[in-house]
């Protein structure tokens, strides 16, 4: 419901003063090492922590949900350009840098986060929620391909950035 109110207000409202709304995909790299290695209580609480360091670090207005397994999503308001997205990006990239010891067992997860601009063209007036996700989840899979600890914002052409 909040990203269909997030598209409403982006679609009505696009380049106004208070910035526009960004959707973001995360998922964690080498979340599966770790509970491969240390087992699911020692990935559970890794999951936790980082969820709390996201709970921290949103701004009030924002919106943070996991999707399941080692994957969430971030809806943030009121976002000044690609500038102002990965500022909030490097703020996620820096929670897991912080993460490095988990139930006592040395952790190095980063992220692969996605990134898709609401808002930013008129052909957004026609999409609808599940379009939107699968662009972020999209980014997303391009941030993985090209490594460990990376943004990929979408854009229209697929390349991209």
């Amino acid at each position: 419901i909040r990203l269909e109110q997030a598209i409403a207000k982006a679609t009505a409202a696009r380049d106004d003063d208070k910035g526009q709304s960004v959707l973001m995909f995360i998922d964690l790299d080498g979340f599966k090492y770790v509970n491969d290695a240390y087992g699911h209580a020692v990935g559970d609480e890794l999951l936790q922590c980082f969820a709390n360091g996201l709970q921290t670090r949103i701004r009030r207005g924002d919106t943070v949900a996991r999707l399941g397994g080692d994957e969430f999503a971030v809806l943030a308001r009121h976002v000044h350009g690609d500038a102002g997205a990965r500022a909030i990006a490097d703020g996620i990239h820096d929670i897991l840098h912080g993460l490095r010891e988990i139930g006592g067992h040395p952790v190095a997860v980063s992220a692969s986060i996605g990134v898709r601009m609401l808002g930013s063209n008129s052909a957004d007036e026609r999409l609808d929620v599940h379009a939107l996700m699968r662009q972020a989840d999209s980014a997303m899979y391009r941030a993985k391909a090209n490594g460990t600890d990376k943004t990929s914002f979408f854009d229209e052409t697929g390349a991209g950035a």
